[in-house]
């Protein structure tokens, strides 16, 4: 994958560099992911001053799901502010919808229920009309971004921090997230990586000391292991030694 350059270099990126690997491939790949979704989506987030850097994780699932993310997340954050005492009712409904201390008990429920559809409602139709207005200085892509992506930016949503500038990637998260995911396959790859030694070991059954050059001699190392086509046959073989093979009989 090609390393676009970014006018805003992520902090601590040469620890990754340092591992390398597969690694260092998935971590581009995040970034890729990231700058997608910042280039796209980013600006739009920040006009409706949603880039909350105290809800990273959130932000980041709105931005992946580019303008009805936003717009899902706008309604929730705002009504969390509300009940957080961030923000008053007021600001957003009328007043004839409005449960206070006023309200008769015996109303209280069924008034809370249309309070909360009346929230909801305004605040979507305050979104699709800021929408609109921000339209008209500027071009979104309804689509979001594509699905491969979209799952990447899920699963790594809680290594995602906010900045002035966009979504941006905690390396020492991320580097310590993978090692917790590997740890989950370490015992199979550690099986695979004993069984490989023991296939080499019968291979060459203790006929040569097993060398650089003599794994050069039997097999062809491209990016994957392949036979050595030229090394299969008899004075290739005689190298290493007979092999008993006891037959069975049945009688």
């Amino acid at each position: 994958m090609a390393r676009v350059h970014r006018e805003h270099p992520t902090p601590k990126e040469n620890l990754i560099k340092k591992i390398g690997g597969k690694l260092e491939r998935d971590y581009f790949s995040l970034r890729a992911a990231v700058d997608e979704m910042n280039r796209q989506y980013f600006p739009l987030l920040y006009y409706f001053g949603l880039n909350r850097s105290d809800d990273a994780a959130n932000v980041a699932i709105a931005l992946s799901n580019g303008v009805a993310g936003i717009g899902r997340y706008f309604v929730e954050r705002t009504i969390r502010d509300i009940e957080e005492g961030k923000l008053k009712k007021e600001k957003v409904l009328k007043a004839k919808w409005i449960v206070d201390e006023n309200t008769p008990p015996e109303e209280r429920e069924k008034r809370l229920r249309k309070e909360s559809v009346e929230l909801h409602r305004s605040l979507t139709l305050r979104f699709k009309q800021a929408l609109k207005d921000y339209e008209k200085d500027h071009r979104i892509d309804y689509y979001g971004v594509g699905n491969y992506y979209k799952n990447i930016l899920s699963l790594s949503r809680n290594i995602l921090y906010v900045t002035d500038y966009g979504m941006e990637i905690d390396v020492e998260k991320f580097i310590s997230f993978y090692k917790d995911r590997m740890a989950a396959s370490e015992s199979i790859i550690g099986s695979l990586h004993e069984e490989a030694a023991t296939a080499l070991n019968k291979f060459f059954g203790g006929a040569v000391p097993i060398t650089h050059k003599e794994l050069d001699r039997y097999f062809c190392f491209e990016g994957t292991v392949r036979v050595r086509p030229e090394s299969v046959n008899l004075e290739s073989y005689s190298r290493l030694g007979n092999r008993i093979v006891n037959v069975k009989i049945k009688k």
